[in-house]
């Protein structure tokens, strides 16, 4: 079981499989090897074949180790039902397990992974894709998905003004053109010049 475990820890997971598999034909009632194999099995990316693992375990097992089992098994199919969700809906594989790194480098959100019920929004959207329509109202999580596409959704768009841009000259039409029988605007008469004092004798 350890050198299983050993193994799986220098990424050997076809060794650190046959081991496991080893230890449950010497002991079939021992949890760890068990556990041993779903983890070996997970890592290869053979996410039905460790449910199964888990499940054989389920049946194989003592009462009293069969919570730990259990445990393995709704983590496995919590994670096929994620996969599966991310499969149906191509925005959601941006919320993968490397979704934390990418907010955290992006200047914009890295400040928001201080804010708990941000995180919680996003593990919820990890667990539950669907719920993106629901938070597209928060401006954080605007953000947050902005920086996973590569967007900058706050950045004005073509064409349009920016903030502190000079305003654009129009050629706009003169009053005359507009009505021709409006009277002109006349020209201010110059302020008369005050008087200057005579000269005294």
């Amino acid at each position: 079981s350890n050198r299983s475990g050993a193994y799986a820890s220098m990424e050997r997971y076809e060794d650190a499989l046959a081991d496991a598999e080893k230890v449950i034909s010497l002991a079939p009632a021992w949890p760890k090897g068990y556990s041993r194999k779903v983890a070996a099995l997970r890592f290869l990316g053979r996410t039905d074949a460790a449910l199964a693992a888990a499940k054989a375990g389920l049946a194989a097992v003592a009462e009293s180790d069969r919570p730990a089992i259990q445990t393995l098994v709704d983590e496995i199919e919590v994670a096929a039902a994620q996969a599966a969700a991310q499969a149906a809906n191509p925005i959601a594989k941006l919320f993968g397990d490397d979704v934390w790194a990418k907010l955290g480098m992006n200047p914009q959100t890295s400040p928001l992974l201080a804010q708990p019920d941000f995180c919680q929004m996003i593990r919820n959207v990890q667990a539950n894709p669907s719920l993106m329509n629901m938070y597209m109202q928060d401006p954080r999580f605007q953000a947050a998905l902005g920086a996973l596409l590569g967007i900058n959704f706050n950045a004005p768009q073509p064409g349009g003004a920016r903030d502190g841009a000079a305003p654009m000259e129009t050629d706009a039409p003169d009053l005359e053109e507009i009505n021709p029988s409006a009277p002109k605007p006349q020209p201010k008469a110059a302020p008369k010049k005050a008087a200057e004092p005579e000269p005294e004798p």
